[in-house]
């Protein structure tokens, strides 16, 4: 039988601007294994920032293409010197075509100077190309091993994508229990897809003891950061009075939430139930 809470978070390999950390700032926000606990890190955070001075305080219509091609001169010059954060950010101008012609061999090559310093956003950027086979030969063991060694710093995305390599027994062997072993240590870092493939574990018994008290809570906090299919979920367990006192009301407000943001099924449930 399908089970009314299974839809699962699974992140489109093509859409990565979140693991690409492209701009500096994004860093702080990034996890504990990025804050600047050594004097080399801070000095190379310091450096790679004042490329963005071409961009600093425009909204993302007035940046130019000219713009981005100033900040790769730039980077790339401090990558030669051997800046991590530099070489990973010149990596991403790579991959997207930013400033310099796309070419995922050398968005590939510049993550991996970086991963083998040991920087979490690297490893994870080259973990991706190595998983979709862009810019290097498909390796989804070799994939693995990137993701799970900037995991092990504590880098959030990493962690999401551990669970979701042991979910589904990709580059390594599946097993439930690991899977959300990893999706907790993302969840407890605030990821919402990682708090949502959590809360389904719950709520199925997957991999953890069942308990739908713990599957709403999850489902919330990611709700609550604006995630529809946590959103739409948390509709669901409000309906069916799952882990939580039924409530029509609470069941529409989610809903509406979650169609507000173009979840179709979250606008089924509403006509269904006689919220539009």
């Amino acid at each position: 039988m399908h089970h009314p809470f299974s839809r699962t978070c699974s992140v489109s390999l093509a859409g990565r601007l979140s693991v690409l950390l492209l701009f500096l700032f994004s860093l702080c926000a990034a996890g504990p294994a990025l804050a600047d606990k050594t004097a080399q890190r801070k000095q190379a955070h310091k450096e790679a920032a004042a490329c963005l001075e071409p961009i600093q305080g425009k909204s993302e219509k007035e940046v130019q293409k000219a713009d981005f091609a100033l900040v790769a001169v730039c980077y790339e010059k401090l990558a030669e010197k051997g800046n991590f954060m530099a070489q990973h950010n010149l990596a991403a101008l790579y991959e997207m075509g930013l400033g310099v012609k796309q070419d995922l061999e050398k968005a590939a090559a510049w993550y991996r100077k970086a991963a083998d310093q040991g920087f979490p956003p690297s490893q994870t950027g080259l973990a991706m190309m190595r998983l979709q086979g862009k810019g290097l030969a498909k390796d989804e063991k070799k994939a693995a091993r990137l993701f799970e060694s900037a995991a092990k710093q504590g880098f959030p995305p990493a962690e999401f994508w551990m669970g979701n390599l042991y979910m589904n027994g990709v580059g390594v062997k599946q097993d439930y229990a690991k899977a959300a072993h990893w999706y907790g240590k993302a969840a407890d870092h605030g990821d919402a897809r990682a708090q949502h493939n959590l809360a389904v574990q719950y709520y199925s018994g997957q991999g953890v003891k069942k308990d739908e008290k713990k599957a709403v809570a999850l489902f919330r906090k990611a709700a609550d950061q604006g995630y529809p299919p946590s959103q739409f979920n948390l509709g669901l367990a409000y309906e069916a009075g799952s882990g939580v006192k039924q409530d029509k009301g609470e069941a529409l407000k989610w809903y509406g939430k979650a169609a507000k943001q173009g979840d179709k099924a979250a606008g089924q449930k509403l006509k269904a139930l006689g919220g539009q």
